[in-house]
This record gives structure tokens, sequence and C-alpha cells, in this order.
């Protein structure tokens, strides 16, 4: 994989390996049956947790329910 930096949006760029890891990230995400997030003090600071919860909900939100957020403190 190269250092090249792709465009996310423009004015922000992300480089090849995060994008690529993102996109991996919201396909599973979306493709998964329940979402299990765990919640820890410095979790719930975390925007890519954030984000993680809002590509679920959203995603729930058109296929039926699914995937199913089922969040679990730890800590």
């Amino acid at each position: 994989m190269s250092d090249q930096s792709i465009p996310d949006r423009p004015g922000n760029e992300l480089p090849d390996t995060l994008l690529k890891g993102r996109y991996a990230i919201e396909r599973e995400v979306r493709t998964s049956d329940v979402v299990i997030p765990l919640l820890s003090q410095a979790s719930i600071s975390s925007e890519m947790l954030a984000y993680e919860i809002q590509i679920a909900h959203d995603a729930a939100q058109r296929q039926s329910g699914k995937p199913r957020l089922v969040p679990v403190r730890v800590g």
C-alpha cells in the first residue's frame, strides 16, 4: 500500500491505509447482525467509537433493525 493520501472529503485527506481501514470497518458494521460496543471511561470520548455506533444506528434504521446495538459497560 502506498503512503499517498486519498481525499475523503474536500479539504480533508486521509492516508490510503486509514481510508481503506475505515471502509472495511463500515462494511463489517453494516453487514453484522449485532454490534457490541465496549463502553469504558476512555472509550466514551472516542470519536471512532461514536462514528462506529452511528454507522450501526443508521444501518439499523434502513435494514429492519440490523445490526442490533448491544452496548456493554466495562471497567
